[in-house]
């Protein structure tokens, strides 16, 4: 193209040149040599023209072989971005390099998903320990409330005389001063094994001293296998021992209310009807607590599970004839709620748009499940939302095409 529209200028008086020597006659040996002649002025009028065009050719043939090698190199890198997007694309389906087993990258993925786990754990236990301790802060306050005139009670008046300081306390104000001495006592030693346990947790969550991560991973898995035993047990220690003190104390408080009141020669009715409310909402924490540990020991799947109906099922476990009758079994075990209702339950739930192109292709309807189809169109209308992903919203159009094309 360049050539041809950069010498076309030059043709047509080049070729009126040429046809102008071919019609003239030819000139005689005088003429050509005879100076003032205008013929002898064409062959070199006609090399400048020819001169000119070869260097016009020449300059554009150069130009030209430049632009096709910069068109060369635009293409070689082409490829290569074209080659590395390809390797990006394939590389979830092509297998990964195998490597050495004490390979550092490899260590380092476990060891960090295990010490995530771990921390997630970890949050949760000391979450509940740090409710623990701030209960036992305020317990400790109106336990000690409680103390103070109790321990004048028992005590030796400053103005009592000497004949006096033989004189025993009343069996009532010893009690009394029992209970809240033992709930003090052991709110404190709760709050001493809180404060150890966090301390305990803090060096689980915590790095193992190492510099290769296969010694971290090795260590830490050490460490949680021992510790996690140990401290779900220790977790379950501090909130029986923190609801004994508690009940000690409402032991105290509430047999030093009765024994106000059997102080009086005349019926008190208000300290007697105090006391009586009082041991009346006591015995019913009691039965609903002792409903709960009997529902932990039947149900092993039961929420109100603690130390003491662990303790007791186990105890039961051990005799065939006590474990059949009181303990449930999984031929015994019946869910109370369908597995698909359940599911398009959790379907229908779900806040997180990603979980639902994992549950969308279970969805399938069944012509036999007409009972749960209120649950189950609900599910659907989950997945079809908005917020949803365009494949899982074509994946239950699909279902649903399917169900209503077979009737």
């Amino acid at each position: 193209m360049h050539l041809q529209l950069t010498s076309a200028p030059l043709t047509p008086r080049l070729s009126c040149l040429v046809n102008a020597m071919m019609a003239s006659p030819q000139p005689s040996s005088s003429a050509i040599q005879s100076p003032d002649n205008p013929q002898t002025q064409l062959p070199s009028e006609l090399s400048s023209l020819l001169k000119a065009f070869l260097e016009t050719q020449t300059e554009l043939l150069r130009r030209q072989d430049e632009n096709h090698k910069e068109i060369a190199g635009l293409l070689r890198t082409q490829v290569k971005y074209l080659s590395t997007l390809q390797q990006q694309v394939l590389s979830d389906e092509k297998p990964l390099n195998p490597r050495k087993w004490n390979d550092e990258s490899g260590w380092a993925a476990v060891f960090k998903s295990a010490i995530t786990q771990t921390r997630e754990v970890a949050e949760v236990w000391k979450t509940g320990m740090d409710v623990n301790l701030v209960f036992i802060a305020l317990f400790l306050t109106v336990v000690t409330a409680f103390l103070i005139p109790a321990i004048q009670n028992i005590g030796p008046q400053a103005s009592d005389n000497t004949e006096n300081d033989t004189a025993q306390p009343s069996l009532s104000a010893e009690i009394a001063a029992l209970l809240f001495y033992s709930s003090l006592i052991i709110s404190i030693l709760t709050a001493i094994l809180s404060v150890l346990m966090r301390q305990w947790i803090g060096k689980l969550i915590s790095t193992p001293p190492s510099k290769r991560y296969k010694d971290r991973a090795m260590r830490h898995v050490e460490m949680r296998d021992l510790a996690e035993k140990s401290i779900l047990f220790l977790l379950k220690i501090l909130n029986m021992s923190l609801i004994l003190s508690i009940v000690l104390f409402v032991a105290g408080l509430l047999y030093q209310l009765w024994a106000l009141s059997a102080s009086f020669r005349s019926q008190q009715s208000v300290i007697l009807i105090t006391a009586t409310v009082g041991s009346l909402f006591t015995v019913l924490v009691t039965v609903v607590g002792g409903f709960t540990t009997a529902h932990a020991v039947y149900h092993k799947n039961s929420p109100f599970s603690n130390i003491l109906s662990d303790f007791l099922r186990n105890i039961i476990s051990r005799s065939s004839f006590w474990s059949k009758h009181l303990l449930d079994s999984p031929q015994k075990t019946s869910w109370t709620s369908d597995s698909k209702l359940c599911y398009y339950r959790l379907v229908q739930e779900t806040t997180d748009p990603s979980i639902l192109d994992s549950a969308a292709p279970l969805l399938q309807w069944n012509r036999m499940d007409e009972t749960v189809a209120g649950p189950y169109l609900d599910a659907a209308l989950r997945v079809l939302a908005t917020d949803s992903s365009t494949q899982a919203r074509l994946t239950m159009t699909i279902h649903l095409s399917s169900r209503y094309s077979n009737n």
